[in-house]
């Protein structure tokens, strides 16, 4: 996970963000902001507004899914700390 490279493209990733997470999502009313995202695939961190943060897994959908509450699918973490020690196992697993 990457913070943003273009300034430019926040705006669309965090408007994607808000199409996809709907009023019966889980994360609604944390108010997900976007700072970060995977170069490889869907995945963007969000800050949130209790100041946790997590992983979201974009669909690309036009809008919510079959199972709004579901989808997209996240993870959670209390610190951007905890992330970070999450996503070096994740690195150094896909190393092995």
């Amino acid at each position: 996970m990457e913070k943003i490279q273009f300034d430019s493209e926040i705006p669309g990733v965090q408007k994607q963000v808000e199409l996809e997470i709907t009023k019966v999502h889980p994360l609604f009313r944390k108010t997900p902001i976007v700072i970060g995202r995977r170069i490889d695939n869907d995945d963007v961190l969000t800050r949130l507004s209790d100041g946790s943060y997590a992983s979201v897994h974009l669909v690309w959908g036009s809008g919510p899914e079959a199972f709004p509450e579901d989808y997209p699918s996240f993870q959670l973490y209390s610190s951007l700390q905890e992330f970070l020690a999450v996503m070096d196992i994740d690195a150094e697993d896909y190393e092995e």
